[in-house]
């Protein structure tokens, strides 16, 4: 129910690009998989989805 809640800020957000130095530090970290360089975007797993779904829902010191 979370996830559903923030879907629209979630999805915006997947489309925001990323910059330079950030892609560069992901790509290098994650071999290059899950890390759109073209596009400058990544694609998240779960995990990560339901940890920003919560930031939004309780703020980031929670």
């Amino acid at each position: 129910m979370l996830m559903k809640r923030h879907r629209r800020t979630l999805l915006a957000d997947e489309k925001v690009r990323m910059g330079r130095a950030e892609l560069r530090w992901l790509s290098q970290e994650l071999g290059g998989e899950g890390v759109d360089t073209y596009a400058g975007t990544s694609w998240r797993a779960i995990p990560g989805l339901v940890r920003q779904a919560m930031e939004l829902e309780f703020g980031c010191d929670a």
